[in-house]
């Protein structure tokens, strides 16, 4: 039978727990004091939600014994509060901390908090994109869209494609380029507003990360899939590559949406072929093969031998072996 006696430390555990929770509570109430938040219908936070987190904060400086009903009660308190503040939580306001009094501040050269670490990361990217994007096109106006003169010699020849090169590629990457830096472009717009709102949140920063790795992803294949946009009066809106990446960078539905569209509308029709493809053609046989057919059939159940002997001499006149 197994032991369900907790171990020694699990009333150090809970106890630690709960201050946790009760300095959380405190910063989100401060945060909601300071910014003056209120309801849709223009209430504040409840008096009620503030004595009870108010009391909490008093047990942490005494030794007494929380009992299950104060826990309890703290617990709907801080509840309702963290449903009142909503999208802000304690992880949040760490997350953006502005002084060092508030949880989550460091010292470092990349910022105070990690939503400015990381947004000044997205600073360092957008610069990698933008200048990648600006030597493309300087390369595109020294060369143009053809290649420099190459000579007959293999010296000049090796020359002009180590000349060439740099653009060739640079040129190719371009779309690629430009959506990466439609994807920082869109987050760096969204981590500013998150930061001041306070709620940005460490959680999300890999599907961050991967917002921009799709960006540049999607930067170069909607220039497979898109030449150009219907415009919803029947005409055409005509897109360069580069704006098509950008495009698909900022917003990656853009992309999912185009490809969504293209397979609904080949599916059916490769569906369709393929049944029509995959349909036996009816067998169709001249009057002399369906008599053939018929003796055939006659003489497997006919059990008259005359009948079989005339039947086996009228297939050997049609060339068939009975």
């Amino acid at each position: 039978m197994a032991n369900d006696t907790p171990p020694p430390d699990w009333a150090t555990h809970v106890k630690k727990s709960f201050e946790a929770e009760i300095r959380e509570a405190k910063h989100l109430l401060d945060f909601a004091v300071k910014r003056g938040i209120v309801s849709p219908d223009g209430r504040g936070v409840s008096d009620n939600v503030v004595l009870t987190i108010k009391k909490a904060e008093d047990l942490l400086t005494g030794d007494k014994t929380v009992g299950a009903a104060e826990r309890a009660e703290f617990e709907r308190a801080y509840r309702d509060l963290a449903q009142f503040v909503s999208p802000v939580t304690a992880a949040t306001l760490a997350a953006t901390a502005e002084s060092k009094d508030e949880p989550g501040w460091e010292e470092s050269r990349w910022g105070h908090n990690r939503a400015t670490q990381w947004s000044r990361r997205l600073w360092v990217w957008t610069i990698i994109f933008m200048v990648l994007a600006v030597t493309g096109e300087t390369l595109e106006v020294t060369f143009g869209a053809a290649a420099p003169p190459i000579d007959d010699e293999v010296v000049s020849r090796l020359w002009g494609w180590l000349l060439y090169l740099p653009y060739a590629l640079l040129n190719t990457l371009l779309p690629f380029t430009y959506g990466g830096l439609g994807a920082c472009a869109y987050l760096l717009r969204s981590a500013h507003v998150f930061i001041h709102q306070r709620c940005f949140d460490p959680q999300r920063i890999p599907e961050y990360n991967s917002r921009i790795l799709l960006g540049v992803v999607g930067g170069g294949a909607i220039v497979f899939l898109v030449a150009e946009i219907p415009d919803g009066s029947g005409g055409v809106i005509e897109l360069s590559a580069k704006a098509l990446g950008f495009i698909a960078g900022y917003n990656s539905d853009f992309l999912f949406n185009t490809i969504e569209r293209i397979v609904a509308a080949l599916l059916p029709k490769i569906s369709d072929t393929t049944v029509r493809r995959a349909e036996p053609k009816p067998r169709v046989m001249s009057e002399e093969q369906a008599l053939i057919e018929g003796l055939l059939d006659r003489l497997r159940i006919s059990k008259d031998e005359e009948e079989k002997k005339t039947i086996r001499g009228l297939l050997e006149r049609f060339g068939a072996k009975p």
